[in-house]
């Protein structure tokens, strides 16, 4: 009888365990190879750095602070500096604050695979 740690408490579990007996977190059941099947949402998107799967949050560079000095003393630098902070925003983890991509694209299966080997994504 095989064994799998419990991700939420790190309780050892039987493979076949309908849910862990130390914390009640269900499990999938498992396919005819012994391996757990998983449905990768529709929609979200996954950390290339610590693997979660979510919502990011919208980070914008720059200081706000900066921006008002500038648009108080000088227009157009001011301009120049508000046009560049709302282009250079992007989209991290709230976790690790690492890069995420869509869910639905080649890599992030790849590396959903890639970081749970012994599950099988759909």
């Amino acid at each position: 009888m095989a064994l799998i740690s419990c991700p939420e408490c790190s309780h050892q579990v039987s493979r076949q365990a309908g849910a862990c007996p130390n914390c009640g977190r269900p499990f999938p059941p498992a396919s005819a190879h012994g391996k757990r099947t998983v449905p990768m949402p529709r929609r979200g998107y996954i950390c290339e750095s610590c693997g979660e799967v979510g919502w990011p949050k919208s980070v914008v560079k720059g200081s706000f602070l900066i921006e008002i000095l500038l648009w108080l003393c000088f227009i157009v630098p001011g301009l120049i500096y508000t046009i560049w902070r709302l282009t250079s925003r992007v989209k991290e983890c709230p976790e690790c604050s690492g890069h995420m991509i869509p869910v639905t694209t080649p890599r992030a299966r790849a590396l959903a695979q890639q970081l749970h080997p012994n599950v099988i994504i759909r």
